[in-house]
Formats: structure tokens, sequence, C-alpha cells
């Protein structure tokens, strides 16, 4: 099976802290050893495809459209300029949806699964 592990924070970078990452590549690496074929999409600043420990990395920028905007500056007027981090967290969201729908059309996955809340399918 073809399956997308989609997360925060993996071993490879350099937000990671510890167990959600730590979680993540122990599962890819079992799935790998026992025969599918994982695939990483972590958040990231930048976009970059690698290899790490035989798994296929992806980093996925946040998306920054006009609703995220638009959401942002009404989070920020309604609470003062505070940032809100669930906005923050939704645009990265829609960034790793849009580059794991665009290997998904290339490459079908069978399976996706989200490791955390910030990762909203």
């Amino acid at each position: 099976m073809r399956i997308a592990l989609v997360t925060i924070e993996y071993v490879t970078e350099p937000n990671f802290a510890g167990g959600l990452s730590n979680y993540t590549h122990k599962v890819a690496l079992g799935l790998k050893e026992l025969g599918h074929t994982p695939e990483v999409f972590v958040y990231g600043k930048s976009s970059e495809v690698f290899e790490h420990a035989g798994i296929r990395i992806e980093r996925c920028p946040p998306q920054h459209n006009l609703k995220i905007r638009l959401l942002d500056r009404l989070a920020r007027r309604l609470l003062k300029n505070s940032k809100e981090p669930f906005v923050e967290a939704l645009g990265y969201s829609w960034g790793a949806e849009k580059f794991l729908r665009r290997r998904h059309s290339s490459s079908p996955f069978d399976l996706i699964h989200y490791t955390h809340l910030n990762g909203s399918g």
C-alpha cells in the first residue's frame, strides 16, 4: 500500500520536539519494513523533496491565499492584534493539502494519515 503521513514535525526538521516526530518516523519505518511505501508530508517554510532512511519526505510551505489573509485580518481585529495560531495552522494545512493532491494525482495513495490536529484534513 502507498501511505501518506501528513505531520507538523518530523525528525529531519529543525523544529522537531520529540514525541510526534519520533512517532511518525517509527511508523514510517515500520510501514516500510512491512512492504508498504510510506511518504511523509511535513510542514516547512520552503518546498523541498528529499529522502531520509529510504522514505520520501516532502516539505510543504503554508498557503497564503485570500481566504487565509481575510481570516487572519478578522482574527487580529477581534483579538486586538494578537496572532491566532489556528489561522497559521490552517495555512499550513492547506499548503500540505495542495502538495498532497499534486502527488496523489501522479501516484495515488491508498491511505492518508494526518498525525495531528493541526493537520486538519
